[in-house]
């Protein structure tokens, strides 16, 4: 059995892991608005615009995806408006989204692993090329 100090992931590793993190996170920004939209962005830009304007899901405009995603996301365009530069602001407010995702991987992978499992499988999914464009997109899947 290990000790508690055995587990510690060094000072100096611990920052290199960081700083990827962080190097992560600086070209999200940059790639919000050059990343080629997916198809499916409006069509969930349109879903949060219909519960914007007091449309009820299934009722009187069809997704095939569960509500909780765009009724969460209305609030954010309704304070954006209605413009083509909406669909900037819908990318940017994933954001908390992947950072949530990344959180509570390392809470998981801590739970079954040793703390440096944890926050190199964290670091790896911040960087990991599906992950990280898919994640960009204003989709429901990033939710779930």
């Amino acid at each position: 059995m290990t000790s508690a100090v055995e587990n510690r992931v060094p000072f100096p590793e611990r920052l290199a892991a960081l700083a990827l993190l962080g190097v992560a996170l600086l070209l999200r920004i940059p790639y919000l608005f050059h990343y080629p939209f997916n198809s499916d962005e409006p069509q969930h830009l349109h879903v949060v615009w219909g519960w914007t304007q007091g449309l009820v899901q299934y009722r009187d405009l069809f997704d095939n995806h569960a509500p909780l995603f765009h009724i969460a996301m209305a609030p954010v365009l309704a304070a954006v408006g209605e413009r083509p530069e909406a669909l900037f602001a819908m990318r940017l407010a994933m954001l908390p989204l992947w950072v949530a995702a990344l959180a509570l991987t390392f809470v998981i992978a801590r739970q079954l692993y040793p703390e440096r499992v944890a926050l190199w499988a964290t670091v790896l999914l911040a960087v990991h090329f599906e992950f990280f464009f898919v994640s960009l997109e204003f989709r429901t899947d990033n939710l779930w």
